[in-house]
């Protein structure tokens, strides 16, 4: 179930909820994702590991201390992430976990089940006084002690619960003429099949008969993701239909962000989608 060189295992959620129970005995303050003491971290895993000694063996005590221990404080399991100086965002739907690096969407697999994220959402937000999770306003939006930006958003909002972390500064561009960004680009778009990196994409692009000029142009575009397209018309002229029909061509590695009045839009499925 989940991705074991950062997340939990499936033995430690019945020890993550122990631990909860015991710490709130305890009176065990958890340390918050604004403090990064390093004693005030080390005393925690300590109580942590403490908590677990009758439950798990002594071979396996200080790892699972440190897996508990770390799912519990600060910004949880996407902690590690946060010291990646390659990192430039995390994403996290439902109990899936995706980060970004140079520009491409890196999958890491669910980490914890959708309740942990719940509870980090709304611990996150339980410390912080600027923000807090109403049900007219089940989001939060926090700056962390890394100066990275927090966004956690809960049901209704969203299908599941939902978490962007966006980190700056990590890797400054500021080469701008060596990246090409002033150089003149010809206005007349060429391409072909061969820009659609998704083989499967390219496929089903393909199948799009020759004379069918814009319906091709248009899955050429979106899938080889060349270009920006907007889609204006009167009411009822189809406009939803159209969008809904072309996103089957968006890369299933591309994060999806869509904003609506009301829910209308049934877009191809893709994980790491974002609704407001």
């Amino acid at each position: 179930m989940t991705n074991t060189q950062y997340g939990l295992r499936e033995t430690d959620i019945p020890l993550l909820e122990q631990v909860q129970e015991n710490l709130l005995h305890d009176q065990v303050s958890i340390p918050d994702w604004r403090d990064t003491d390093a004693s005030v971290q080390r005393r925690f895993y300590d109580q942590v590991r403490a908590a677990l000694l009758r439950s798990v063996t002594p071979t396996e005590l200080d790892d699972a201390a440190r897996r508990i221990s770390d799912a519990l404080s600060g910004v949880g399991l996407l902690q590690p992430f946060l010291r990646d100086p390659d990192v430039e965002e995390v994403y996290v739907r439902g109990s899936e976990v995706a980060i970004e690096k140079g520009g491409e969407l890196e999958r890491v697999g669910p980490l914890a089940p959708e309740f942990y994220w719940d509870q980090l959402i709304r611990r996150v937000a339980e410390m912080s006084a600027r923000s807090q999770l109403t049900p007219r306003h089940p989001a939060v939006l926090v700056d962390l002690p890394g100066g990275q930006r927090f966004t956690g958003m809960l049901p209704p909002l969203m299908d599941a619960p939902a978490i962007n972390v966006r980190l700056f500064g990590n890797q400054a561009v500021t080469d701008l003429r060596g990246l090409g960004a002033f150089e003149q680009r010809d206005a007349q778009i060429q391409g072909g099949l061969a820009d659609i990196i998704d083989p499967n994409l390219r496929a089903k692009v393909s199948q799009i008969p020759s004379d069918s000029k814009v319906e091709r142009f248009l899955a050429w575009i979106v899938a080889a993701q060349s270009g920006n397209v907007l889609i204006a018309g009167e009411f009822s002229a189809g406009k939803t239909t159209l969008l809904n029909y072309i996103s089957q061509f968006i890369p299933s590695d591309v994060p999806v962000a869509v904003l609506e009045t009301f829910r209308e839009l049934q877009l191809a499925e893709h994980l790491f989608q974002m609704r407001a």
